[in-house]
């Protein structure tokens, strides 16, 4: 039995447990709340965090077996995780999701409790979690999944397995970062502690080695995908550098010089420009090489440039995207953004809302809040979109769905230049606050 689970914000929850990327997704169990609906419930729970500092009033469980459980196992299994958790009785709710036959339930919990307003802590959650998963194993007689530190007596200390976030960039790639893992953790081992010969061995394989944003070593797959070197190569990262004394992150090309390499490499290779990488470094040194610009329209309303959060890069060398893909569609699907926006507009939206006034956002506490909660959830969306097409990735379709139907509308209606015109909006808004001194934290 495999347990895992973080503190979360909550926004996009609803949505990505009921996202039909899955074959089944049911609703199992809502519990300490006034409306049985997923997303009303976890809006109502986002809300009980208003009275604290809890900036995560969430908790998001996993609970994935190597074999099918029938309804009263899982609600056994559950009892046992919230005991070992100590999350019993918190509000709390289950989801089933089923995908290519195999079984895993999702929890959701409210961390507040409300007598005392504080929050339920989250610390030493893994051991938690691993004392959980060697119990449900026992009642129900599944197979051990060792983990790092329960019952480990003289195992060896499993190799880490990929995040979350890792396996939706394998997704959104297609590059699946177990194989990664495999890939690189086998060339590490030949190369027998020298490292010309590891360096050496992932460039034959494909790879860029480069210098990650927080002072690590990373390396970039064909497909522009990034990975930790100490987490694919299976190793502590002062064994890496220890290794790589010799390949010092200093003169390592950046993220995004890697990437634009991979680029230039995929063109050579199938003569052809996939767009899946970003078109060039996006560095200051990059933007005077000579760079073949897309085809503009006079009436673009789009911006001239983008960058990841805070870059703000303009001028010389900057680039619009053209062609703008979305993934972690249904089935795991890409598709082109105008298919994406047309898919949600005939099958999510359904009829359009009716319309509010301004006197019931003045008599309705709770419209107010939701309405809040969704724009909140619509900016941390159209600032996920800015940095994946400044970073050169397809979009996600649940940051897609976290935009209003309106929104929807525009862009069917005007392309891709509606979405460059709303991050642009959405970036002069940022700097008017930051101006006035009431710049949020994101």
């Amino acid at each position: 039995m495999i347990t895992k689970g973080n503190t979360s914000t909550g926004c996009g929850l609803a949505a990505y447990l009921n996202k039909d990327a899955n074959d089944r997704v049911e609703v199992w169990d809502i519990r300490g709340a006034a409306i049985n609906d997923l997303a009303e419930a976890i809006d109502d729970w986002r809300e009980f965090s208003k009275g604290t500092n809890c900036e995560k009033p969430l908790y998001h469980a996993q609970l994935n077996p190597d074999r099918a459980l029938r309804r009263e196992e899982w609600g056994k299994a559950i009892e046992i995780f919230e005991k070992e958790m100590g999350l019993e009785g918190y509000p709390r709710a289950v989801v089933l999701h089923e995908k290519k036959g195999r079984e895993h339930v999702h929890l959701v919990y409210s961390r507040i409790d409300l007598e005392t307003m504080r929050a339920w802590s989250d610390s030493w959650n893994y051991l938690k979690h691993e004392r959980a998963s060697r119990e449900i194993e026992r009642e129900f007689g599944l197979d051990k999944t060792q983990g790092v530190h329960v019952e480990r007596e003289d195992s060896p200390r499993p190799g880490r397995t990929p995040s979350h976030k890792d396996m939706q960039q394998g997704d959104r790639k297609g590059q699946d970062a177990r194989e990664v893992t495999a890939e690189v953790s086998a060339l590490f081992a030949q190369a027998n502690g020298a490292g010309a010969a590891f360096v050496k061995g992932l460039e034959g394989a494909g790879y860029t080695l480069a210098r990650g944003d927080q002072r690590v070593y990373v390396v970039v797959d064909r497909q522009g995908g990034v990975h930790s070197l100490s987490r694919r190569a299976q190793v502590k990262a002062a064994t890496l550098r220890e290794m790589l004394r010799d390949a010092p992150l200093e003169k390592l090309p950046s993220v995004k010089e890697a990437q634009a390499q991979q680029k230039a490499h995929a063109k050579e290779r199938t003569g052809t420009d996939s767009g899946n990488v970003h078109k060039a470094a996006m560095t200051e040194a990059k933007s005077t090489e000579p760079t073949r610009e897309p085809p503009t329209k006079a009436a673009d309303p789009s911006p001239s440039s983008l960058s990841p959060r805070g870059g703000g890069l303009r001028g010389a060398g900057a680039i619009v995207r053209e062609g703008l893909q979305v993934g972690g569609v249904a089935g795991g699907a890409t598709k082109s953004l105008m298919k994406a926006v047309d898919g949600l507009l005939d099958f999510f939206m359904g009829t359009p809302a009716p319309k509010v006034t301004a006197y019931d956002r003045l008599t309705d506490p709770k419209l107010r809040r939701q309405e809040m909660r969704a724009q909140e959830c619509r900016d941390q969306a159209i600032d996920n979109m800015r940095d994946a097409i400044a970073e050169g990735r397809n979009l996600n379709a649940d940051d897609l769905q976290q935009l209003s139907r309106e929104d929807l509308l525009n862009l069917r209606a005007r392309g891709d230049a509606y979405l460059y015109g709303v991050i642009e909006e959405r970036e002069e808004r940022r700097q008017r606050q930051k101006d006035s001194g009431r710049e949020r934290e994101w």
